[in-house]
């Protein structure tokens, strides 16, 4: 089955299909004029942080661009809480982030995309334009979310 016949509804339809379900064999290339790339190189050097976290709001997966972009080695974040590492406990407006992170599992289409204020490690916010996606298993039971996110030019 070629992953691109019908339509990805959004980007992160996409990476979600390339992070969870990679195409086997012959589909696991993309062949252009003198280069081919695999759908491990489209996920690590995507200019955009690609995370996938659990339903406990932990981090699962970070792409090679967001490790380098928001500072961490992959040892600092995964398995580690989204809230304290890359969201703030608190966002701007005062209210508790890890209500959002369960909110967005609880009402994913509020949250198709969203723009949310970040923290690099050295503690610098950031503004991420982030697209959402959340992620069952085969009996339709919330497993977590996928997000790819893309920083603003200008920062807070």
């Amino acid at each position: 089955m070629n992953i691109f016949n019908g339509i990805v509804n959004d980007i992160s339809d996409a990476f979600s299909i390339l992070a969870l379900a990679p195409p086997s064999g012959s589909q696991r290339t993309i062949k252009l004029p003198g280069r081919t790339l695999s759908y491990q190189d489209i996920l690590e050097n995507a200019n955009s942080i690609i995370i996938v976290w659990d339903s406990q709001i932990r981090l699962t997966f970070i792409n090679d661009f967001g490790k380098k972009y928001l500072g961490y080695s992959e040892d600092e974040v995964l398995g580690k809480s989204l809230i304290g590492t890359i969201l703030p406990e608190t966002s701007p407006s005062g209210g508790k982030n890890i209500k959002v992170g369960k909110d967005i599992l609880a009402h994913p289409e509020q949250y198709i995309s969203n723009e949310d204020v970040n923290m690099k490690k050295n503690g610098e916010l950031v503004k991420v334009l982030w697209s959402n996606k959340v992620l069952y298993d085969d009996k339709g039971n919330v497993v977590g979310g996928l997000s790819v996110g893309n920083v603003h030019k200008d920062y807070i």
